[in-house]
């Protein structure tokens, strides 16, 4: 991190004094320029300083989907100042006091701004248990969530998730090409580590020593899911609410599905996880909800979900005896809940991000939520 702001600043001063913007007479609209540019600069600036001190000093930041934004983000911000700097150059460059004075006005600015934006977040951004006519269980997503500086289904996250004493997590499963199951999110790997292609096209021996993109950590490795059981292994009572994943046309097959469920129940059976570990079942895998239930049938942990209609969901899941059904916060009321409830399904809500959906979830009772605002009272 140290390293990048030392890159930054010397970029910012090599655009100044190497390729300097040469300005004429201090006419009134060079003045409005100056004026356009020194707002642009401190806005740009100030973004980029809440970025960089979320990162290193908070648990709430932004996701790591993002970080390449925010590199261009901070181009643009060396850009934008060299310029400003360059129309204040012969009134500075004389004066170190000035330019330190300028540079810690602005920092302290920025600084205040993240203090107050931290306070905002612990104080009206966390999830209440007791305010819940009947308590749920509050899982993390992925660990810590989007949020947390560690990627999702890193060790970091789920390190941090059981620190806190969470009940327990939703987890994104998908299996190599050998027959491994592995934890990870996206469909590539280009797009969170240093790996290329499908996690399906891949043995486990070529995905180990892949590195999740973090600037805080470059030994973050890709999990198994064993190994996941075996970090919780001390407290029986963690959830474990399994997001299967296929991606690409090799996976979207019976054979590959027989043999994913085949391990995942493998698995389950090892570690006894037979009334802690929940299967979120996607209708949108043709063919997969029927094998899924034919290796873990009635009474089981399978939840049905997806994209479709709820009441569609609802129905396949009568269809196949599941164990209940989970759907989107924003989708959600407290009639079909109750509906689902009268059919013996219990209910998983995700997509809880902000004060007001938690406000909504303390007027619903769903048995599981899945938020990443795990910063909550038990």
């Amino acid at each position: 991190m140290i390293s990048f702001l030392l890159i930054f600043f010397m970029l910012l001063f090599g655009l100044v004094y190497f390729f300097p913007l040469r300005s004429k007479t201090e006419d009134i609209q060079h003045a409005k320029l100056k004026k356009v540019f020194l707002t642009l600069s401190l806005s740009h600036f100030s973004l980029f300083i809440v970025f960089l001190l979320l990162h290193i000093y908070t648990d709430l930041i932004f996701s790591f989907s993002q970080l390449e934004l925010q590199n261009y983000l901070a181009v643009l911000i060396a850009v934008v100042l060299s310029i400003q700097f360059t129309f204040f150059r012969n009134r500075l460059r004389n004066s170190v006091r000035k330019i330190l004075t300028f540079l810690v006005t602005v920092f302290s600015i920025h600084i205040l701004a993240v203090i107050c934006f931290c306070l905002f977040t612990f104080f009206t951004m966390e999830i209440d248990k007791n305010s819940f006519t009947e308590t749920p269980y509050v899982l993390g997503h992925g660990g810590m969530g989007s949020n947390f500086k560690y990627p999702k289904d890193s060790e970091r996250s789920f390190q941090q998730l059981i620190a806190l004493g969470c009940e327990g997590s939703e987890i994104d499963v998908q299996m190599t090409k050998d027959s491994v199951l592995v934890l990870y999110h996206d469909e590539t790997l280009e797009t969170l580590t240093n790996g290329t292609g499908l996690v399906s096209n891949h043995n486990w021996a070529e995905l180990k020593d892949l590195n999740y993109f973090s600037p805080f950590d470059g030994e973050m490795k890709i999990l198994k899911l064993e190994e996941l059981f075996q970090m919780t292994s001390g407290n029986p009572s963690f959830i474990f609410s399994l997001d299967i994943k296929f991606f690409g046309e090799n996976s979207l097959k019976p054979s590959f599905y027989r043999i994913f469920s085949s391990q995942l129940k493998s698995m389950i059976s090892r570690f006894h996880l037979e009334n802690t570990a929940f299967i979120e079942c996607k209708l949108e895998y043709p063919g997969f909800p029927e094998i899924i239930h034919e290796y873990f049938p009635s009474p089981n942990k399978v939840f049905i979900t997806g994209f479709y209609d709820k009441e569609a969901l609802l129905v396949e899941a009568e269809k196949f005896k599941s164990f209940g059904i989970g759907f989107s916060l924003n989708d959600a009321n407290q009639n079909f809940i109750d509906k689902a409830h009268s059919k013996n399904m219990k209910v998983m809500l995700w997509d809880v991000y902000t004060k007001s959906d938690i406000k909504k979830l303390e007027k619903l009772s769903p048995e599981y939520i899945q938020s990443d605002l795990l910063f909550y009272s038990n």
